[in-house]
């Protein structure tokens, strides 16, 4: 998710040792990573397993969390967007299905 997120790779070294140090001992560059994720690229980089991400579900639903915050946020930032709310008609909705 990070390298997908910056073009970069969390850990890196010219070998896999230097990887692997990089990873228990350092911490990658989140200012490279866009604030609206920061949070979910730290929790799925954390040290302590315990403490990571444990599905990958998970992270899907704070990506649609975090999409549907950052729409809302657009839309009220707009101040010449007009929202119009739908209603459903449940007997139109019975009559499409009988």
């Amino acid at each position: 998710l990070y390298e997908a997120l910056t073009g970069k790779k969390a850990f890196d070294g010219e070998t896999v040792t230097d990887i692997l140090g990089a990873v228990v001992g350092s911490e990658p560059d989140l200012e490279r990573v866009p604030a609206s994720v920061r949070v979910l690229v730290t929790r799925c980089l954390r040290k302590d397993a315990r403490w990571r991400l444990q599905h990958i579900g998970d992270a899907r639903l704070d990506l649609h969390e975090t999409s549907e915050v950052t729409e809302t946020s657009q839309v009220a930032a707009t101040s010449s967007v007009s929202c119009s709310i739908e209603t459903s008609n449940p007997s139109a909705a019975a009559s499409s299905h009988a």
